[in-house]
Formats: C-alpha cells, sequence, structure tokens
C-alpha cells in the first residue's frame, strides 16, 4: 500500500496521506450528490401527484404568509401539532424566491417549491450517511 511502510512493531514510518483521502471522499461524494440530484428532478418533472403530508406542508407554509406568530402559536387548522414551522417556513422562502421569476404565484409553484425543498433536504442528508457508512464499513476506507 501507498503511504504504509512497516517496521516490525507495526507503526507506520511514513504517515498515511490524509489528503488523497480527503479528494476520494469528495469524489464519491460529488458522484453520488449528482446522482441523487438528477434521479430527484427527474421525479420532480415526471411527479403529477403530490403526497397528502406535502398538501399539509404547503397549506401551512401558504398560512404563514399571512399571519406568522398565530400560526405558529396554534397549527390544528392547518396541520397535525406534530409539525414543526421550519419546513414549511422553508417551502415559503423557496416559493418567495420562485415568485420573483415568475408572474403570479400558482399551485404548481407551491407544488416545485415544496419539491424542491424535499430533494434539497435529501441531498443534504446524504452526506453524513456517506461517513456514518464508511464508519459501519471500515473494509471500504482503504
Amino acid at each position: 500500500m501507498l503511504g504504509r511502510r512497516f517496521i516490525d512493531s507495526q507503526v507506520p514510518i511514513f504517515p498515511i496521506n490524509r489528503n488523497s483521502t480527503n479528494n476520494c471522499d469528495k469524489l464519491h461524494l460529488a458522484i453520488i450528490l449528482s446522482i441523487a440530484l438528477v434521479i430527484g428532478i427527474y421525479l420532480i418533472i415526471t411527479t403529477t401527484l403530490i403526497a397528502k403530508d406535502g398538501v399539509s406542508y404547503i397549506h401551512y407554509a401558504k398560512a404563514l404568509s399571512s399571519s406568522p406568530l398565530e400560526v405558529i402559536q396554534d397549527c390544528s387548522d392547518y396541520a397535525p401539532h406534530a409539525y414543526t414551522p421550519g419546513y414549511p417556513f422553508l417551502i415559503l422562502m423557496t416559493h418567495k424566491l420562485v415568485d420573483l421569476f415568475g408572474d403570479f404565484p400558482t399551485v404548481l409553484s407551491w407544488i416545485y417549491s415544496a419539491q424542491a425543498i424535499a430533494l434539497f433536504c435529501r441531498v443534504l442528508a446524504l452526506i453524513p450517511l456517506y461517513f456514518i457508512g464508511k464508519e459501519c464499513l471500515p473494509s471500504l476506507n482503504n
């Protein structure tokens, strides 16, 4: 193995090159994230229906735009009590960003905003999962 020379005591003479490990991790992450992004975009383009909880998140985000404090204090009219305002807030901010480039808000702009945030969170979750998997499978670390 390059970078590892051992004496009888099994102590490396030359330190392991961490830069090559980091570059390899960066390359693997780039490939994984790119594949996930391409598949996610394909699914967003081809999906015509959204899940029931997606509708309630969009409804919650719409309510946040009109009266945020009241909705955060009591969201029972918009979503189950288990929902926190973070995810609907991200949907709302993405929708406002999309509205900057569109003429007027539509149902599809809300749906695409929610799907974009879901894809963003999905892709971000792959980063820690990659390193957890790498720690759990030490045979792949070489």
